[in-house]
C-alpha cells in the first residue's frame, strides 16, 4: 500500500465539513475526491500560519484498486506537524 496524505485547512473547516486543499497547493475544496494527495515529503514544504492545517493518512492499495481514507474520526483532533516521519 502506497501511503498518501490530504491536508485539512482549519481555518475554513467548520465542525465536520471539512475543508481540503486541493492538487499543487491551489485552493480549497469541500469535497475529498478533488483533495490534494501529498507525499511525506511533500508535506515539508508546505507552509502555514500557527498551525493551521493538518494532514489525515490517505492509502491507495497496490495492486491498483479502490483507495481508502483511514482514519476515524479521532485523527482530526491531532495537533498539526511540521514533518513528517515515512
Amino acid at each position: 500500500m502506497s501511503c498518501y496524505f490530504v491536508i485539512v485547512c482549519k481555518k475554513r473547516s467548520e465542525g465536520e465539513d471539512l475543508i481540503y486543499w486541493r492538487p499543487d497547493r491551489s485552493g480549497y475544496t469541500p469535497n475529498l475526491t478533488e483533495a490534494g494527495r501529498y507525499s511525506g515529503r511533500e508535506l515539508e514544504d508546505c507552509a502555514g500560519d500557527s498551525f493551521d492545517w493538518y494532514a489525515l493518512k490517505y492509502y491507495v492499495p497496490t495492486p491498483p484498486g479502490q483507495t481508502y481514507i483511514i482514519p476515524p474520526r479521532e485523527y482530526r483532533e491531532l495537533q498539526p506537524f511540521a514533518g513528517v516521519n515515512e
